[in-house]
This record gives C-alpha cells, sequence and structure tokens, in this order.
C-alpha cells in the first residue's frame, strides 16, 4: 500500500468501505502516529474515535459505526478541499472569519473580565437594592400562602373542616389526608402562584384575600385556607424572588463596569494618541 491518501480519497469519492481488511492494515501501518486515515495533511486519529463506540457493541455494529463516522470525516474534508479552489468569493469569507474570530474573541475577553471584577452580590446588597427599586419587582399573578384538601363527595368532611379553617393539628390534617385526600398542598411557608394552586380556567371560585374557601363539584370538596395573599400589580416579596434581584443587581453592575471599560480604553488610545484622525 504505497499511497495511502490516494487510496482513502478514492474510497471516500465512492462512500463505501470494499473491505474491513483495508482499514485494519492501514491501521497497523500508522500505529506508532495513533493515524486511522489521511487525506492529504488533514489526518483521522485514534482519539477521535476512541469514545464512538458505546461499552457492549458487538462487532459488526461497531466496524458500522466506525465505517460510517469515517466515511462523514473523509466526505466533509473533501468537499471543504474541492470549496476552497471552486468558491470565488474567499475574500468576503475570510472577511467574515475575521470578524467573527474579532467579535468572539472580544466577548470572551470581556467575560474574563467580568468575572475577576465583578463580584456577586451579597444578601445585603441585595436586599438594599430591592428595598430602593421596588418598582422593578411587580407581580405579573396573584401569590398566597395556605393550604389545600381535596376529599371525594362520598368522605364526610365535619371531623376535618374546623381543623382545616385553623389549620391546626397539621400532623392530623395530614393523617386524614393520606387515608382519604385526591389532593393535599400544604405551602404556608411559601408563595404559590393561585393558577398554580387550582384551575382558575376550571373553577367558580375567586381567590383575592385570605380566608377560608369551599368549592364542591360532582365528585369533589375542595377547602382551601389561604393565610396571606398579595394581589398582581403588587410589590413580590423579597423572599420569593431573592436570587432574580440578586441576578438583576448583578446585571446592572456587570453593565455599568462594561460601559465604564469600554470608555476607558477608548479614552486611553486617544490620550496617548493610538488613534489617527483624518
Amino acid at each position: 500500500m504505497k499511497n495511502i491518501s490516494l487510496c482513502i480519497v478514492n474510497f471516500a469519492l465512492c462512500i463505501i468501505f470494499t473491505s474491513c481488511s483495508y482499514i485494519e492494515q492501514y491501521i497497523k501501518e500508522h500505529e506508532s502516529e495513533g493515524i486511522i486515515a489521511s487525506i492529504g495533511n488533514s489526518h483521522l486519529y485514534k482519539e477521535d474515535i476512541a469514545n464512538l463506540v458505546p461499552l457492549g457493541t458487538n462487532t459488526t455494529d461497531s466496524i458500522a459505526i466506525i465505517d460510517a463516522y469515517i466515511q462523514r470525516w473523509a466526505t466533509n474534508i473533501l468537499i471543504y478541499d474541492n470549496a476552497m479552489r471552486n468558491v470565488s468569493n474567499q475574500a468576503e469569507i475570510n472577511k467574515m472569519v475575521e470578524d467573527y474570530r474579532r467579535t468572539i474573541t472580544i466577548h470572551y475577553y470581556k467575560q474574563e473580565m467580568v468575572n475577576e471584577k465583578v463580584k456577586i452580590p451579597t444578601d445585603k446588597e441585595t436586599i438594599e437594592f430591592y428595598e430602593n427599586n421596588k418598582n422593578l419587582f411587580l407581580l405579573k399573578h396573584p401569590i398566597a400562602k395556605g393550604a389545600l384538601i381535596k376529599i371525594p363527595n362520598n368522605i364526610k368532611t365535619d371531623k376535618i373542616e374546623h381543623k382545616f379553617k385553623n389549620l391546626k393539628n397539621i400532623e392530623e390534617i395530614e393523617k386524614y389526608a393520606l387515608q382519604y385526600a385526591k389532593d393535599y398542598q400544604l405551602f404556608t411557608e411559601h408563595w404559590r402562584q393561585i393558577d398554580e394552586i387550582i384551575d382558575i380556567k376550571s373553577s367558580n371560585l375567586k381567590i383575592n384575600k385570605p380566608g377560608y374557601y369551599e368549592e364542591k363539584d360532582s365528585a369533589n370538596n375542595t377547602l382551601i385556607n389561604i393565610v396571606e395573599y398579595i394581589n398582581q400589580g403588587e410589590v413580590a416579596p423579597i423572599e420569593m424572588i431573592m436570587e432574580e434581584v440578586r441576578s438583576t443587581l448583578y446585571n446592572q453592575q456587570k453593565m455599568k463596569y462594561l460601559d465604564n471599560f469600554n470608555n476607558e480604553i477608548y479614552d486611553y488610545a486617544v490620550k496617548h494618541n493610538k488613534i489617527k484622525f483624518n
């Protein structure tokens, strides 16, 4: 096999492997280099296909997977080589490549500078920002704290209603829910959107303030106890949106830093005559 590269080119143009022994022989001849296929100065190495075949794959399927990969690799190289010889607007392509290289390089450079210079806001800074900018954090949906229990109509609710109205003896309520309830939600310690608590499209309930609500349909009796309520358009509680506030503050600090960074770079260049104006 005196001209390996030429053979691989011919193989790729045909898009078919005529002999697995050909591949095996090529790999043996180039084993010390780790090369398993070449086209001109382009090489495919063992490490490129090291993790290609899943563990446990049989020999036939393994060969098919590797064959297909080498075909795609070779075809890609060949098409690119043909394109380089035949595409006329290389200057335009080179400019686009250079523009992209400049853009992506600047992006990564600025990101590194931001990571180094802009720190994640502390809890104290975040809360202070929230207090001074509450208008940025208005609720788009009403939220509430409370509890819900849905019980089939054939089960009497007399024993649980009093406890549920006062949300006392939570352990007893939960034991009852475990035995009888179709749905049980306890959210007295965290905020929930109203439309996450009930299906507001199918329900006749109008939950708009703290209180006890009850709804019966042909199958179930739903009891809801709302202990806290905040309407849409009002300021969201900090404990619910702490990370959102922190992210907003961080992004503002990042944009401020980048604006200053851009101005400093430009002002320095002007001051030291690095920019020539005509």
